[in-house]
């Protein structure tokens, strides 16, 4: 027994007698794909199915595209394009996952419907005169099949933090509402937590590398000055345990009292841009938390910056 189960383009599924079929696979696929199909290729007439097949006992779904045609005489048919595999086994190995990215970029901005764009468009002026994007990925290049490179993750976080900030779980809610895909042209539902955590974890090794190099970026895009820093040393008190933490720890602060604390190196220039932060541990001593920093801005910009 063989029976097919219609995704029509404008996003509903087919109903066998009167029952409605379950989804065809995880939301962020059916948003994808529907979106997909109804935007490109409505004129096409191109559909998702679900196609379910019963062998014995057992039933497997696969998924199709399929085009519908008419006849010379009139009669509406349907062709396969392309069975993009079993349902099950799509979702067991990712595929399924990478199939609704790759759908997520195929799509355009939807027109129509409105977005938050605030100032997005300032935070896309400051990352493209910095060349944030390309200066992470050299740093961090871009394995296997990934839909987002670590720099267009790190970009979209930074949009989020300077815009509206919002946990890692619910940063793809807000890029969906925010205009991130049309200025920044990274689709919002791609920034998932489990993508997001990825790509940090491959960041944190080369963190201090990319941060010297956006601080040369900045002192050459924007005339930064940088003849002259003031390193400055102050602490950061926190409550809580953090028992884990690196940086989180006992020491004594400016007011000579011992606390929970974490230290904050930061060089200014005489205008009072700072052009290098760095976090310290909080029982770490002032003396050598300066002279790595010394040390450092010494190699980032030598002579004559």
């Amino acid at each position: 027994m063989v029976r097919s189960d219609c995704v029509s383009p404008c996003g509903s599924l087919g109903l066998t007698g009167r029952r409605r079929m379950t989804n065809v696979g995880t939301t962020l696929l059916q948003i994808a794909l529907d979106r997909w199909v109804s935007t490109t290729y409505r004129r096409a007439n191109v559909y998702l199915k679900r196609h379910v097949v019963r062998r014995g006992d057992k039933r497997y779904a696969y998924l199709r595209l399929v085009q519908a045609f008419r006849t010379e005489s009139g009669t509406v048919r349907h062709r396969v394009l392309a069975t993009l595999g079993r349902l099950d086994e799509l979702k067991a190995s990712g595929q399924l996952d990478q199939l609704a990215a790759a759908f997520a970029r195929l799509d355009p901005p939807r027109i129509g419907f409105r977005r938050e764009v605030g100032p997005l468009l300032l935070v896309h002026h400051v990352l493209e005169r910095l060349g944030l994007v390309g200066l992470v990925d050299r740093h961090v290049p871009q394995r296997g099949r990934a839909e987002l490179t670590t720099g267009e993750v790190v970009a979209a976080l930074i949009a989020n933090r300077l815009c509206a900030p919002a946990p890692l779980y619910d940063i793809a809610a807000w890029g969906g509402n925010a205009a991130l895909h049309e200025v920044l042209g990274i689709p919002g539902m791609l920034l998932n937590d489990d993508r997001l955590g990825r790509a940090l974890e491959a960041f944190a090794p080369v963190a201090e590398n990319v941060r010297g190099a956006a601080a040369l970026a900045a002192v050459e895009a924007f005339g930064a000055d940088a003849a002259r820093l003031h390193v400055d040393l102050t602490t950061l008190r926190v409550a809580g345990a953090y028992a884990d933490s690196e940086l989180v720890a006992k020491g004594w602060g400016s007011d000579r009292r011992v606390a929970r604390q974490v230290q904050m190196l930061q060089a200014t220039n005489p205008q009072g841009i700072p052009l290098y932060v760095r976090p310290h541990p909080g029982n770490a001593a002032e003396l050598t938390c300066i002279g790595m920093a010394l040390e450092r801005l010494a190699a980032l910009l030598g002579p004559g910056v």
